[in-house]
């Protein structure tokens, strides 16, 4: 068994190793919060993703509300995005409801239009709530600058 000193001088030991191991800082880029409203011809999208892509760095993403409104996160809860220029992606689609599944495999074939025999099955057909264009960072037209402070931008999106 260690003395009281040995002790002492291994709990500091040990101190010591995990304050070097886990750092001063973060070293984390800068942040502002960035928090708005996503309309699609002038009605609140309901449900959703939203992200901001950076130049250089971490995206940042939110879930977008009932009443269309969102708040970004990128390292921890609600700290918004790195400051700069960001590509933007909304992606919302409908889930469909349980009256919308075919209720047989020929209910299913009917509606895919396939007829029975061809060996194809009906595929539940994605309703995208805005074009699907905005969903991918390769073709979405929307762009959004944080700055270093609070950042609201709303998304008005029209057909």
């Amino acid at each position: 068994m260690l003395s009281l000193p040995h002790r002492l001088a291994a709990c500091l030991m040990v101190a010591l190793f995990c304050a070097l191991l886990t750092g001063c800082g973060d070293d984390l880029p800068p942040t502002a919060p960035v928090q708005g409203i996503v309309t699609w011809n002038g009605k609140p999208v309901e449900h959703g993703t939203i992200t901001f892509y950076p130049k250089n760095g971490r995206p940042a993403t939110g879930q977008i509300q009932p009443d269309g409104s969102y708040t970004i996160t990128t390292f921890r809860s609600k700290d918004g995005a790195i400051l700069g220029n960001h590509s933007v992606t909304i992606e919302a689609t409908a889930t469909p409801t349980i009256e919308d599944v075919p209720k047989s495999m020929d209910e299913e074939m009917r509606r895919a239009g396939r007829g029975i025999g061809r060996g194809r099955m009906a595929t539940t057909t994605t309703k995208w709530l805005v074009p699907r264009e905005y969903s991918r960072w390769e073709t979405t037209p929307l762009r959004a600058e944080v700055k270093p402070e609070q950042n609201k931008i709303d998304f008005r999106l029209l057909r």
